[in-house]
């Protein structure tokens, strides 16, 4: 009688018995025969599916039947068709090869590059509801009120001004042209104009336009006025406006030329003066609605950062 053992796993045990069958096994049963065993008699053979080993003990389990000694098995190296997929004694276990190891490498971030501010505009549109001006504060208001509430037939239309370029480009443009304006005019250093006297536009005919004078206090000239308004109309060629012609004035009325002179000496006015350190773009919708402040720009901002201010 040959014994052996179906698989370890299963525990399974099978009596090999010359020319009879076996049954229970839990792998099946198994016919061993003289034939089957041969001239293999103490020597390993294959029987079945099986190779059984000279102790009668289930080694290995083949996909091809073949009654063969193990010692020819073992001399010829198997082609595809008989290789083996056996459960042996001991098993080797092969890892894979290992991936290869990916490594994020930073990417800098782009450092961005700040768009240039343009220093004209052009194709502009432009209309008389918007202005380019300079203003004095609004605590100066009151005396310079009280008189344009009497003789200016603009005083609910228009705050107390100097028109620097008038008309202007359209609300749709002025982002546009605030920003160039920042840009230009941060090099322009604030500076303090004086309204010392009244001064009049002489008409032949109709009203004559009374206004307050500005001018610098160490010479009576408006140099400062002037290069401020040079640069702001080369930032905007579309607009009128002439530097050659241009006449800086704040109007507080419109009179008969005979009373031009009255109102001079009725108005008592007293010098004042304000530093100009803003300019603002002004607009209304319609005729009626007065101006409002859209845009304001400050002067000299370039130095201001210089001095850590």
């Amino acid at each position: 009688m040959l014994r052996g053992f179906l698989g370890e796993q299963h525990g399974a045990v099978m009596d090999f018995i010359e020319g009879k069958k076996v049954e229970g096994s839990k792998e099946g049963s198994y016919d061993i025969t003289a034939d089957d065993k041969g001239d293999n008699e103490g020597k390993d053979f294959l029987c079945g599916d099986y190779l059984v080993t000279a102790e009668g003990k289930l080694m290995k389990k083949v996909r091809k039947r073949r009654k063969k000694p193990l010692e020819d098995l073992e001399e010829t190296e198997p082609s595809v068709d008989e290789t083996t997929e056996c459960e042996t004694e001991s098993t080797v276990s092969i890892d894979p090869a290992p991936k290869p190891r990916i490594v994020a490498v930073p990417v800098p971030k782009p450092v961005p590059v700040p768009k240039s501010t343009p220093s004209v505009v052009r194709g502009l549109n432009k209309n008389f509801k918007n202005a380019l001006i300079v203003m004095p504060p609004v605590d100066m208001w009151g005396p310079i009120q009280s008189i344009r509430s009497v003789h200016d037939p603009a005083f609910v239309r228009w705050m107390p001004h100097i028109n620097m370029i008038w008309p202007f480009a359209t609300p749709v443009w002025h982002d546009k042209c605030a920003a160039t304006l920042r840009n230009v005019l941060s090099t322009v250093r604030p500076f303090t104009i004086y309204l010392n006297n009244f001064d009049a536009f002489v008409k032949s005919k109709g009203p004559q336009t009374l206004f307050l004078n500005p001018t610098n206090a160490t010479n009576g000239r408006l140099n400062d006025l002037h290069e401020l308004q040079k640069k702001m109309v080369k930032c905007f060629p579309d607009c009128e406006g002439s530097s050659d012609s241009f006449c800086p004035h704040l109007t507080v009325g419109k009179v008969a030329h005979h009373m031009v002179n009255k109102v001079r000496e009725g108005a008592k006015w007293k010098p004042t003066s304000f530093e100009v350190s803003e300019v603002f773009i002004i607009s209304r919708p319609d005729d009626v609605t007065p101006f409002a402040i859209t845009q304001k720009i400050p002067l000299g901002t370039a130095a201001t950062e210089e001095a850590g201010w």
